[in-house]
This record gives structure tokens, sequence and C-alpha cells, in this order.
């Protein structure tokens, strides 16, 4: 592997769990603002932590080095 396709493949993972933060923040203050109860944005946040759990899981099983 070289260095240019390491460094690609972090710039993935990175706007990953950028969009991840992103979303964290937009989703429950405007899609899930009309929710009468703070259960949609717990269980938005509750998927959400599920997958980041899941994904963060996927790229420390490859690191290595």
């Amino acid at each position: 592997m070289t260095l240019a396709s390491l460094h690609k493949y972090k710039t993935v993972w990175f706007v990953i769990f950028v969009i991840i933060v992103v979303l964290d923040f937009v989703v429950p203050y405007t899609v899930l603002r009309d929710v009468a109860s703070f259960y949609g944005a717990y269980t938005f946040w509750a998927i959400l932590t599920a997958i980041t759990i899941i994904l963060g899981y996927l790229y420390m099983r490859g690191w290595r080095e």
C-alpha cells in the first residue's frame, strides 16, 4: 500500500466521522424539532451511537501499525 493510498483511505474515514458529528447536531434540532417528546432525539442518538461504534470497530480492526 502506497503512502498516497493510505492518506486517501484516512481521508475517507475522516469525512465519514465528520458527517456523523454534523448529523449529531443537525438532525435533532431540525428534522426532529417537531417531535413533542425527547424520545425522537434520544432514539436517533442511540442509533447514531451504535453506528459510530460499529464504524469505529471497522476502522480499528485494520489498525496493525
